[in-house]
């Protein structure tokens, strides 16, 4: 799959994996995403049911403490799946069986 649609999937299984019960929207800020490929974002966002309010890159990650933070978590992720690095395995294991980490 390319990056583009697993990130849209991503984030329609990520929105989708706890509605609220009421009417709701939401922002989503993709990590280097041009402005000209936002509409399309959006669209096939709304296609797939996820209610979209703004759709906006993030170019200066370095600036946004919470792209850092999905980042770290990303890599974190990575690695532990990877199975290469032990201690992230076990680690991520462990935030699974506390429902730190939900896998969507």
């Amino acid at each position: 799959m390319t990056r583009k649609i697993t990130t849209i999937v991503a984030v329609s299984k990520a929105v989708h994996f706890k509605e609220p019960a009421q009417n709701y929207t939401t922002l989503v800020y993709v990590d280097g995403l041009s402005k000209s490929k936002r509409h399309e974002y959006g669209s096939q966002l709304r296609k797939l049911g996820v209610p979209t309010k703004k759709v906006q890159g993030v170019t200066k990650d370095e600036n946004n403490s919470l792209t850092r933070l999905a980042d770290a978590i990303a890599g974190f992720v990575r690695d532990a799946l990877a199975k290469e690095q032990k201690d992230a395995e076990k680690l991520f294991v462990q935030a699974k069986a506390d429902k730190y980490i939900v896998e969507v």
